[in-house]
């Protein structure tokens, strides 16, 4: 039980005015004075009691007015807990399409309601599917979610799939059991996707299983014959047509805004594009810019200058020292690199120059993301697990009901039999 405003309850301490008043009544009597009772008849003990009681019963009615007024003005609200269930099961949909999960639902559907595990947690329904692969399952902003559910004990089946576990490990109220479902998958070099360029046809693959993902890439010169399909979107690869996304190569056009004391870094960085431009099968057309306008239709531009860096919507790698950095280019958001220290053979090698330019010059998004899609690497239900905190107690979801309505009415039945009895008296 609450109240939406408690300082009203000071007005209980009316309650006393009707004691009060009754107390006091009992003691004025009149005193009448008569020649003689030969004439006064007695009057019956029945009808006596009678009076008595209806003095009573007004004023417990007195008394219930004042306090139910009371209760109205301070909005009293009476509290429910919801009725909790001994053990709550959660699936992952992901794993809701093979038989044996589905043996597993039924058989636990006969004791327990089992939900999915996704967004809103719904009920799983039987003989329910759902695709193979998991689609915003994060298991950490979920068990969020979960640390207020209405049930004694949490456990979750999952595939534990390591790209489903982002963001910052939470802390909660309650321990979670994280039952992991491994599935034997033989994994082969599947082609996610093929890049055409001038010099031939790039097709990319990844592998994947529990432990490890690997990415295979094989160029097929334009002499190589290559089998597409009549819309040009699958290749012919170990016997069949597996869809891929053929892009054509575009030539980069990157360019250099190095100042004069800088000289040495242009060398470096030419060096360095042209590498990796062969290794990645792409043309890159590198540009020496000496003014701002000439940085329009760049796909990259590197700003190794003391000026400051100009708007553009080409993605900007700009020069800002920074000897605690552990890493040479810094990725700041989607079109924005930070070079943390100037070029030279040493850091080159040792903080991997050349992968971050492989990741800059690289495969585009659509190739990345497809290819996190088909990873299948997993982590041990023990990782899983979310911080424990024994401080912050759990707060039980508690539904609240406003009484006023049925206030209203208890007053308005008071009310009507109070003045009834009143007028009954007077009589």
């Amino acid at each position: 039980m609450s109240f939406l405003n408690p300082t009203y309850l000071w007005c209980f301490l009316g309650l006393l005015l009707p004691l009060l008043i009754h107390l006091w009544s009992k003691k004025q009597h009149t005193t009448i004075k008569v020649g003689s009772t030969q004439f006064i008849e007695p009057t019956s003990s029945n009808r006596a009691s009678s009076i008595q009681l209806n003095e009573w019963i007004l004023l417990l009615l007195r008394l219930l007015l004042i306090g139910g007024v009371t209760l109205l003005v301070s909005g009293m609200q009476l509290h429910k807990i919801p009725s909790q269930k001994s053990i709550a099961y959660f699936v992952d949909p992901s794993l809701q399409s093979l038989p044996e999960v589905q043996k597993l639902i039924d058989s636990l559907q006969k004791k327990e309601v089992v939900f999915s595990f996704k967004k809103g947690f719904p009920k799983v329904k039987s003989n329910y599917q759902e695709d193979s692969i998991s689609k915003n399952i994060f298991h950490w902003q979920l068990a969020r979610d979960l640390e207020h559910f209405p049930a004694d004990s949490l456990v979750v089946f999952t595939r534990a799939y390591l790209k489903n576990t982002r963001g910052k490990r939470p802390k909660l109220s309650r321990d979670i059991k994280w039952v992991k479902i491994d599935e034997n998958i033989q994994s082969t070099f599947k082609p996610i996707a093929a890049k055409q360029s001038d010099k031939g046809t790039t097709i990319y693959r990844v592998k994947s299983n529990a432990t490890t993902t690997l990415f295979n890439k094989e160029f097929l010169e334009n002499n190589t014959a290559i089998n597409t399909n009549g819309t040009g979107d699958s290749i012919l690869t170990t016997g069949s047509y597996e869809k891929v996304l053929i892009t054509p190569t575009k030539k980069l056009k990157i360019g250099l805004k190095v100042d004069d004391s800088f000289k040495n870094q242009k060398s470096y960085l030419t060096a360095s594009l042209a590498v990796v431009s062969e290794y990645i099968n792409t043309t890159a057309v590198i540009e020496n810019i000496n003014t701002d306008g000439e940085i329009e239709n760049l796909d990259i531009l590197f700003w190794i200058s003391t000026e400051p860096s100009p708007a553009t919507e080409a993605t900007l790698v700009y020069y800002q020292p920074d000897q605690f950095a552990d890493d040479l280019l810094i990725k700041e958001n989607k079109k924005k690199y930070r070079l943390t220290a100037l070029l030279h053979a040493e850091n080159s090698i040792r903080q991997h120059l050349m992968d971050a330019l492989v990741t800059l010059l690289g495969p585009s998004q659509e190739i990345l993301k497809t290819a996190e899609n088909d990873d299948q690497r997993t982590i041990a239900p023990e990782e899983l697990r979310t911080n424990y905190s024994v401080k912050k107690k759990i707060i039980s979801e508690v539904q609240k009901f406003d009484m006023n309505s049925y206030l209203w009415i208890v007053l308005l039945v008071l009310l009507v039999s109070e003045r009834v009895l009143a007028k009954k008296r007077v009589q």
